[in-house]
């Protein structure tokens, strides 16, 4: 104890330091009094002696002697380690890691509900057409008639059921002031309604289809996140919305509910597909600019760089142009998608497997089908083996009716018993 307290004097020359009667916890402690100057000694009251004195037995113990300020007794805070600085560096970062991503996920579920009420939008828009027009919106309009709306898609023909009859009347009017209605955006009225962004049509989570963009260069087009289901691709023409369709609802044999409408896909990063307003597709067939298959195929020129297909429900980049060819969105973890009874789901993407069996309508005779450039028939060896093995098992039944029908006749001839 004393060369503790000599060592503390010859530290701090204004302390004076005496022995302490009796123990703190089994320690001998030393009384230290401040001397201010050179006025008499400090008194202290008994709480504050003895919590200074405990305080003294841990420094002796463990710790140098604090510093003594401003007339008081008290220990100075010892300054933040660089170790302590980082471990609350680490801990800010992981706070601040964590809201933000708390507030990315509000936004995209925001997205998410706002692309959900779009599209709901859209299938009622698509509802009120049918009462009107007692069948579905024409997918896309081909050019086989050069007289009729060519390139049309369903996307402009619900305009007046989305309370937009001003524009409508401004297609009607473009349409018949176009002296060639085979070109797609040659004719300046035509050029005006495709630059032209319709709220409906853009995805909120997708900010490039909120504002007109330029495509290939050379135009100024806007773009719808929604594409008509055209079945299991758009030579098949068994979905609800194809080229030059006119589905009914009692043609939906499948079910309104198990029955997709329209579904999510982004325009292509180079924006040469995905026009909301008058578009040739992939190949002049309107395909993945305003209809698209949930196995599609393509046959583009400009294209020929992707795969043929088959392009199943997976998730895409704006970046690859081929992501074109089928459904996704940029929701993670699947796409929202319309039914033909006005709801509206949100599909993963682990869903393709049912994929095209939501997207066709018949258990019933499906309307003649456009030539497929990949399939030069579409007889396939097991529909005919199905129906060989069929006639071997009603072979014996039908001869057995051949046979009472002669019978029968023979009875009813004259002369005959």
């Amino acid at each position: 104890m004393h060369k503790i307290a000599t060592e503390i004097l010859s530290r701090n020359p204004v302390l004076k330091i005496t022995e302490f009667s009796g123990t703190i916890s089994g320690h001998s402690v030393a009384e230290i009094h401040y001397h201010p100057g050179e006025s008499a000694l400090a008194p202290m009251d008994s709480a504050r002696k003895m919590a200074f004195l405990l305080r003294t037995v841990t420094l002796f113990e463990s710790a140098p002697l604090p510093r003594l300020v401003a007339n008081n007794i008290h220990h100075q805070r010892p300054a933040v380690t660089l170790l302590e600085l980082l471990v609350v560096i680490a801990i800010l970062a992981a706070l601040v890691g964590i809201t933000l991503a708390a507030v990315q996920r509000v936004r995209q579920t925001a997205a998410r509900a706002e692309c959900q009420n779009k599209l709901r939008q859209l299938a009622l828009a698509a509802h009120s057409y049918h009462d009107s027009q007692h069948h579905l919106p024409t997918g896309w309009t081909s050019d086989a008639d050069p007289k009729s709306l060519t390139y049309l898609g369903w996307t402009a023909r619900l305009l007046p059921h989305l309370e937009r009859e001003a524009q409508w009347r401004a297609v009607e009017a473009a349409f018949q002031t176009d002296p060639k209605r085979t070109e797609s955006f040659g004719h300046p009225a035509h050029a005006e309604l495709l630059g032209t962004p319709v709220t409906p049509f853009g995805c909120p989570a997708d900010s490039r289809v909120l504002r007109s963009q330029i495509s290939g260069g050379i135009v100024t087009a806007a773009f719808t996140s929604y594409l008509g289901n055209a079945g299991r691709n758009g030579f098949q023409n068994d979905g609800a919305l194809f080229a030059d369709s006119k589905v009914r609802f009692t043609e939906i044999r499948d079910g309104q509910s198990n029955t997709l409408l329209i579904g999510e896909r982004p325009p292509s990063n180079d924006f040469r597909i995905g026009w909301w307003y008058r578009g040739w597709g992939a190949s002049k067939d309107g395909i993945g600019e305003m209809i698209l298959g949930v196995r599609e195929r393509n046959f583009g020129a400009d294209y020929n760089s992707c795969p043929p297909g088959p392009y199943k429900f997976v998730p895409g980049q704006p970046k690859n142009p081929c992501d074109v060819f089928h459904f996704w969105s940029l929701h993670p973890g699947g796409a929202n998608f319309a039914f033909a009874d006005g709801s509206v789901r949100f599909l993963s993407y682990s869903a393709d497997s049912v994929m095209p069996a939501l997207s066709t309508r018949p258990a019933g005779r499906p309307p003649p089908c456009r030539i497929d450039p990949g399939q030069s028939s579409r007889f396939s060896t097991s529909t005919g083996l199905g129906f060989l093995i069929f006639l071997t098992n009603m072979r014996m039944p039908l001869a057995m009716i051949g046979a009472q029908m002669m019978k029968q006749h023979i009875k009813q001839a004259p002369g005959g018993r």
